[in-house]
């Protein structure tokens, strides 16, 4: 039993532009039975999980937002640098008979935890920090997709030029006149 989350890791880009980078995560129930799942961290006081705490219905999927908390220290680069921040998303599926839509999510939690026969399965991720890239990665990145981009045109007027040999005629009228494919006629090439 397992979700099925979406990326496979997370990755916060720090720039002093954004104070609180975010993540979105999608969480998604592939099961006939509605799961509940909670998600830990190593660093609790880093990271803010809305929401830590859900339901999700048979099928059915949701996004969870995970936010950096701003702090001291945290503008310097150097204090990501040797972080081997994880998460944990730990899920269950409910337990049959559990009204779990009138009740609390943290409720839930609490009762699925005290329940003996309760199998719980453990998602790991991995956390990385990345520093926005340069204006000469970002360049260089452009190039790269522009040639890229007249490779594939230069490729695209080749196979034009091939599919308009495909389309030419290939009989003539007994005058010596080409008549045109029926390509050629119902697309309007040559008018006769």
């Amino acid at each position: 039993m397992s979700l099925d989350v979406a990326p496979e890791y997370l990755k916060f880009y720090l720039s002093p532009a954004t104070p609180r980078p975010t993540c979105t995560i999608t969480l998604a129930n592939p099961h006939a039975k509605p799961v509940i799942y909670k998600m830990l961290t190593t660093c609790a006081a880093q990271y803010a999980v809305m929401p830590n705490v859900e339901v999700i219905p048979p099928g059915e999927k949701i996004e969870a937002t995970v936010s950096m908390a701003p702090g001291p220290g945290k503008d310097d680069p150097s204090f990501y640098s040797n972080r081997r921040d994880k998460f944990k998303i730990v899920s269950a599926f409910i337990t049959p008979g559990l009204k779990w839509d009138r009740l609390d999510r943290q409720k839930i939690w609490t009762l699925m935890q005290s329940y003996p026969d309760t199998n719980f399965h453990a998602q790991y991720m991995r956390c990385y920090h990345l520093h926005p890239p340069t204006l000469e990665e970002q360049q260089a990145e452009i190039d790269a997709l522009k040639a890229e981009l007249a490779k594939v045109k230069e490729e695209n007027e080749q196979l034009r030029q091939a599919l308009s040999l495909t389309r030419r005629p290939t009989s003539y009228s007994s005058w010596g006149e080409a008549i045109p494919s029926y390509d050629q006629v119902v697309h309007g090439s040559p008018k006769w």
